[in-house]
């Protein structure tokens, strides 16, 4: 049922803006026909989740024309490798996987303490705290 529906959406949309949850129904569901169905002039933006869309098929849309911009805060691959195509493109936006915003005051400070904690300890050769797992892409 969300196929049909974006479907006929994708075509009239000035911005297609995704918030969608990581599941088997939305793995890819950005395809290389549904950037091609939207308008040349369309703004694409992905603060859900990166598996939403493959970062090959999102490079070819806006390098080919068939959107006009994105504006990206999740990618299939995360970290973003340094070396993908999509750094280097001008009608690109990546922001650092941050676009849940803060609701509560005392959860920024708490991030921002924990990144704090995470600098320093990395330059002084210290222990980092919640450490990422890239094999399974959890905590270790």
């Amino acid at each position: 049922m969300l196929s049909a529906e974006l479907d006929s959406v994708l075509p009239r949309a000035d911005v297609v803006a995704s918030f969608l949850p990581g599941t088997r129904e939305t793995k890819a569901i950005y395809t290389a026909e549904r950037f091609a169905a939207m308008k040349d002039t369309a703004v694409f933006v992905n603060c859900g989740r990166g598996s939403a869309v493959e970062n090959a098929v999102l490079c070819e849309a806006l390098q080919s024309g068939q959107i006009a911009a994105a504006s990206i805060d999740v990618c299939e691959t995360e970290p973003l490798p340094a070396d993908s195509p999509l750094w280097d493109l001008e009608n690109l936006l990546i922001t650092p996987h941050v676009s849940g915003n803060f609701h509560l005051p005392d959860i920024l400070e708490k991030n921002v303490q924990l990144a704090a904690e995470n600098l320093a300890a990395y330059l002084t050769g210290g222990e980092l705290k919640n450490v990422v797992d890239f094999e399974t892409g959890y905590k270790k």
